[in-house]
């Protein structure tokens, strides 16, 4: 994440400047992290006190897939568009 955030992101919204396409795209990722992020900071603060209950395997299960395809979305759309461009 602290790699993104120092370089790919930076770059991008430097390049989109003058694409909207690319604007878009990075507009939907934003959006996109706000209801990823709303729910990482659930998990942690449910869970932080290390009291697991019934829904903890489908809440762990469902925080990994929401990052797996949230990185797979930036891998296939976000790092094409820097490697085009850098």
């Amino acid at each position: 994440i602290e790699k993104e955030d120092k370089f790919l992101y930076p770059f991008l919204y430097k390049e989109a400047e003058k694409n909207s396409f690319l604007r878009s795209k990075l507009d939907f990722f934003a959006k996109d992290w706000e209801g990823t992020s709303k729910f990482v900071l659930y998990y942690i603060e449910k869970y932080s006190d290390g009291k697991f209950n019934d829904e903890f395997a489908g809440d762990t299960a469902k925080l990994l897939s929401t990052l797996r395809q949230r990185m797979m979305k930036e891998e296939i759309s976000l790092y094409s568009e820097y490697e085009r461009r850098k």
